[in-house]
């Protein structure tokens, strides 16, 4: 195989490897924004999901508070059945399932996440004791609905901050994915950058080495097509000493011809005085060379 050949060969070599990084990096550029997109959808979705049902869960202690509240300043029994039915048959048990909920979105969660929902049970459990049907029937107008609201307000408190800081959260993490894909994009373009950059030079060096590979053949294709146009032997010889000074550069060019009768080599362009080849030249035999 000939040397262009083998440049030809390596930067074929050199187009593959810079395609296969580049896929490489392709690849693993889409799997990690798939990736980090999954990450912050399924946060968002708990989030979403955590802040969803704590802001339904005020919305029933809301409800049940304000029917309790009825309950107990009804003026008269038959005023008080029907809101004393919806009660304790729907915003009671919607409350109770609402919390049921929340503890199992929670379950995974660290201690502190746990004590809140404790915390929330406890006091709903205090403002549940008040709304007891035999409490309420028995107790005074103004009694009641003071007692009711002091079990109620620092759990509807409670409530709200929990939503504030879940929607809080929810858009922290948000954030924090939407910089993660920045992130990841950034990378991927640096890379493929990078990449660019690398197969770029590679094609450079490659073109480089192509160029001193071939031109040294190209100047010997054109020092022979020149050759053919001298008119004689010695327009040759100058012509060859010319070609072979700008091949070896620096050099001292002297061109030799065999003389077959005498048996040796002589000058056919001429040599420099102070050339220590001039002394030896007179002696030299053609297997000299």
């Amino acid at each position: 195989m000939t040397q262009t050949s083998r440049l030809g060969v390596l930067a074929g070599a050199c187009c593959l490897f810079c395609s296969v990084v580049a896929a490489v990096i392709g690849g693993l550029g889409i799997a990690g924004v798939v990736s980090a997109t999954d990450a912050s959808a399924g946060l968002a979705a708990d989030e979403v999901a955590t802040a969803t049902i704590t802001a339904q869960l005020a919305h029933e202690v809301d409800a049940a508070y304000a029917d309790g509240q009825a309950v107990v300043l009804a003026p008269g029994a038959s005023s008080r059945a029907g809101l004393e039915s919806r009660l304790y048959n729907q915003r009671l048990p919607a409350v109770e399932a609402r919390l049921v909920s929340l503890r199992r979105i929670h379950a995974d969660d660290g201690a502190a996440e746990l004590a809140e929902i404790t915390r929330l049970e406890d006091e709903w459990a205090a403002m549940r004791g008040m709304v007891n049907a035999e409490r309420l029937v028995h107790r005074s107008a103004s009694v009641g609905s003071t007692g009711l609201r002091a079990r109620y307000e620092p759990l509807s408190q409670h409530l709200q901050q929990l939503v504030s800081r879940e929607n809080a959260d929810a858009s922290a993490d948000h954030a924090r994915s939407a910089m993660t894909i920045r992130w990841i994009i950034w990378g991927i373009v640096g890379s493929v950058a990078l990449a660019a950059l690398i197969f770029v030079s590679l094609g450079v060096a490659v073109v480089r080495r192509l160029r001193r590979a071939i031109e040294p053949a190209q100047e010997q294709v054109e020092f022979g097509d020149t050759l053919q146009l001298a008119e004689d032997e010695v327009e040759a010889h100058h012509l060859l000493k010319k070609h072979l000074q700008r091949v070896v550069t620096d050099s001292l060019v002297t061109v030799l011809n065999r003389n077959n009768s005498a048996d040796r080599l002589e000058a056919v362009t001429a040599i420099p005085a102070d050339s220590p080849m001039a002394e030896g030249l007179g002696q030299a035999r053609p297997r000299s060379c």
